[in-house]
C-alpha cells in the first residue's frame, strides 16, 4: 500500500506540473485493492486508480460462442460483486422480460445473512449469472450496460486480448467455486430462443443445473476456456 501511495503522490506532482493553476479539492480513497485519487482542477475531474496486479491463480469459460466465426455471437455473463440479493433477482427478472430471453441460471461465489435486515436485504454476496440466448456482442453490452453488475466485469472485453467475457468455474485461492442455486425465473420461458449448446451441456455437467426444454439448440459442441490471473475478492 506505501507503493500505492508514493505512486499517487507522482500523479498527483504531474498533474501540478500539467495544470499549476492551483488544486481546488482532492480526494484521496483507499482499498484492500488499491487506491484511488480524484483530483478537480479549473472545473476539470481527473480520475487516477492503482491497483494490486491480479496474482491469484483461476480458470473461467468464455461467452464467445463456437460454430460460425462469421456471426461472432456470445451468451450472456453477469457478475456481481456485493449486492443485495433481491436485486440481482429482481434484475435477471427484468432483462428476461425485456429482452425476451431464455432462463438465467444463477451462481453465488460468496453469500451472507444479514439477520437483522429485512425481507429485502436479508441475504447479500457475490453472484454470477449466465443466459445461454445467442446474441450478437452489441446486443449483450447494451445489455449489461442495463445492470448493476460489476463495473470491471462490464468492461472486460475493453482490456482482454480475447474481447469477450469469462466466468470462473473453479476455486480462486481460499475462495471457493461458484454454487448453482436458482433459475431465474423458476420456470421455463422462452424456449424457442436459440441458444448455445456448448454452455448449456456445460453447465449442466459441471454444474448439474436443471434441464431446460430447449427448442432451439445451435448444435455446438465446443466453449473457450482460460488460465488467467485474478484478485482476491
Amino acid at each position: 500500500m506505501e507503493e500505492l501511495r508514493k505512486f499517487v503522490e507522482e500523479c498527483k506532482k504531474r498533474l501540478d506540473e500539467l495544470f499549476p493553476q492551483a488544486t481546488t479539492n482532492e480526494q484521496l480513497r483507499s482499498t484492500d485493492y488499491g487506491v484511488k485519487l480524484t483530483v478537480e482542477k479549473d472545473n476539470l475531474i481527473f480520475g487516477i486508480f492503482a491497483g494490486k496486479q491480479p496474482d491469484i491463480p483461476t480458470i473461467g469459460y468464455g461467452s464467445l460462442c463456437s460454430g460460425d466465426t462469421t456471426r461472432f455471437e456470445h451468451v450472456i455473463f453477469l457478475d456481481y460483486d456485493w449486492i443485495n440479493e433481491w436485486m440481482v433477482r429482481e434484475e435477471l427478472a427484468y432483462l428476461v422480460d425485456k429482452y425476451r430471453l431464455s432462463n438465467f441460471y444463477l451462481f453465488y461465489t460468496r453469500r451472507f445473512e444479514y439477520p437483522q435486515g429485512g425481507p429485502f436485504d436479508r441475504w447479500y454476496g457475490n453472484y454470477q449469472a449466465v443466459c445461454c440466448t445467442k446474441l450478437q456482442f452489441k446486443e449483450v453490452l447494451k445489455i449489461i450496460e442495463e445492470t448493476h453488475c460489476d463495473w470491471n466485469y462490464k468492461t472486460m472485453p475493453h482490456y482482454s486480448r480475447y474481447k469477450f467475457w469469462f466466468l470462473r468455474f473453479i476455486d480462486k485461492g481460499e475462495v471457493e467455486p461458484p454454487k448453482f442455486f436458482e433459475l431465474i425465473p423458476d420456470k421455463p420461458i422462452n424456449m424457442d430462443r436459440r441458444v448455445s449448446q456448448a454452455h448449456v451441456r456445460f453447465l449442466e455437467t459441471w454444474y448439474g443445473v436443471p434441464k431446460l426444454p430447449y427448442q432451439n439448440l445451435d448444435g455446438s459442441k465446443e466453449i473457450l476456456m482460460s488460465r488467467y490471473m485474478t484478485a482476491k475478492r
